[in-house]
């Protein structure tokens, strides 16, 4: 759990005993030394994520940073430069700066993606290919033409997942109450939304559907479910058929 007003990661085990598991519940900027144990490091954390290896990747929102944290406790920084934040892109990773980065999703190759609502942009840091260990945009960060990713207008990207089945990635944008799905060749295409803030549309098509400042994203099989943050909800789309219909399952 990003815990984030007490600058830490707290971990809640199978027995239901609640612990701390980043941070040391102090506010600040830090220097992260080699080996250094992720108790030691000031966080300000709004979204954690892990990976197949057990590693835990989490967003340092205050310090503009996306940090590892593998399974014997040190903790690296992955992307983002020295307690700076703006915005360069196309570059080493941890020399790119970041803008108060949001949620955090690892591919099962290990490609990170980083919401970035300051930005409009998803980030990229790919594990593999001519931009390994780059910082590169992903999508968003230009005027809307067609149906390119990387063309794409996002105001205010919060949410990020991916399908780990198709390689699909969605998008959740915070001022646009929509979510998008980018396919694994780039195209953009909104999939839940009419881009109106409300709420109807339950129990249909999600296209239809008013969503109200959607949040973070999490795919779990056939459905993604949104945190809608304003509507106090969560409702999941099933996304293995066309049309995908959105219903509430909590709140």
């Amino acid at each position: 759990v990003a815990d984030w007003n007490n600058y830490r990661v707290r971990k809640l085990s199978a027995g239901n005993v609640l612990s701390t598991f980043a941070g040391p519940g102090a506010s600040g900027q830090t220097v992260i030394a080699a080996n250094q144990s992720a108790t030691a490091t000031i966080l300000r954390p709004l979204s954690v994520t892990g990976d197949a290896a057990g590693n835990i990747y989490l967003s340092n929102y205050d310090n503009c940073k996306t940090l590892k944290i593998i399974p014997s406790g040190v903790i690296s920084n992955v992307a983002g430069t020295l307690n700076s934040c703006g915005f360069t892109d196309n570059v080493a990773a941890t020399s790119g700066h970041m803008y108060n980065p949001y949620q955090v999703a690892v591919a099962a190759d290990g490609t990170i993606y980083i919401a970035h609502y300051s930005n409009g942009r998803i980030r990229q840091v790919p594990a593999s290919g001519p931009n390994a260990g780059k910082i590169v945009t992903f999508a968003g960060g230009a005027a809307q033409t067609g149906t390119d990713a990387q063309k794409a207008t996002l105001s205010g990207p919060t949410g990020v997942a991916i399908d780990s089945a198709t390689g699909d990635v969605y998008i959740a944008t915070y001022n646009e109450h929509r979510v998008y799905r980018v396919t694994q060749a780039g195209a953009i295409a909104v999939i839940a939304g009419t881009g109106v803030s409300g709420f109807n549309g339950d129990q249909a098509d999600a296209t239809l559907a008013q969503l109200y400042n959607p949040y973070f994203l999490s795919v779990s099989g056939n459905y993604l479910y949104v945190g809608d943050s304003s509507n106090n909800r969560i409702p999941r789309i099933q996304i293995n058929v066309n049309p995908r219909p959105i219903d509430t399952v909590a709140g």
